[in-house]
């Protein structure tokens, strides 16, 4: 599994303390801060400190790309297409974020990199509900990173959340408010993705998200009511019992 994977899972299976003489600590619900790179002319390690992953999404080519990373202390992961394939596996990245309707199978050729589908709101529930099948670590929602969360959009979070049991990342700004950071938690959000432009803003931020007091959730489909169907008894049988019962008669 990438490095990526492992970290989404951990934090998004948090569970309460074992019940016995010797409780096990419960293990406090944590949101995954992911750093985003779109300029490459500052320093990456000064950009994405606070990270826990980086997304480098700037056209860079194959050996500045390598110069970028020796600067960053965490997995970190490109998307689709840039730089190409082979310049992106011999640098060594962890994941590779991916559109489906652009992407062809050779992804899967690479068993050691994370795969993270992005999905719009627009796809059908069919389409979201089969990602539980699919050998990827994780679902990126695609929005404009804005500091504000409208209610279409948290219904959105909820909706990708419930569809599928793979953990949920989204794109925000890094000014956006700790209350909002805790309502996309409560929609199912595992992970936010942040551009880094500024020396100490995601560090901050994290500090902040360390501070929120998320409550404990397990990621998972949604169980939904069996409705039992009552048997009904063919029409010649009935009409057989009918008729018996006439002869009796």
């Amino acid at each position: 599994m990438s490095h990526i994977g492992d970290i989404l899972r951990k934090a998004s299976h948090n569970t309460p303390p074992a019940m016995g003489f010797r409780p096990v600590a419960a293990a406090k619900p944590h949101m995954v801060l992911v750093a985003a790179i779109n300029d490459t002319s500052g320093e990456a390690g000064a950009q994405t400190q606070g990270a826990e992953a980086v997304i480098i999404s700037a056209d860079i080519k194959p050996r500045a790309l390598k110069s970028l990373v020796k600067t960053l202390s965490v997995p970190w992961g490109i998307w689709q297409g840039v730089p190409s394939p082979t310049g992106r596996e011999s640098a060594g990245a962890d994941f590779v974020i991916f559109e489906p309707g652009k992407a062809g199978l050779e992804l899967m050729s690479n068993e050691d990199m994370g795969k993270i589908v992005a999905v719009e709101p627009s796809y059908d529930n069919t389409l979201l509900h089969g990602i539980s099948e699919l050998p990827v670590e994780a679902v990126y929602y695609i929005r404009a990173p804005q500091n504000t969360l409208s209610w279409l959009e948290l219904m959105q979070c909820r909706r990708l959340s419930t569809l599928t049991t793979k953990p949920l990342l989204i794109p925000v700004s890094p000014d956006t408010p700790p209350a909002q950071l805790k309502t996309l938690w409560e929609a199912g959000v595992d992970g936010v993705v942040v551009v880094g432009t500024a020396e100490n803003t995601l560090q901050e931020m994290r500090q902040g998200m360390d501070a929120l007091a998320l409550p404990i959730r397990r990621k998972g489909p949604r169980a939904r009511p069996l409705v039992p169907l009552m048997a009904t008894m063919p029409a010649a049988a009935q009409g057989d019992e009918d008729g018996e019962e006439e002869e009796e008669e």
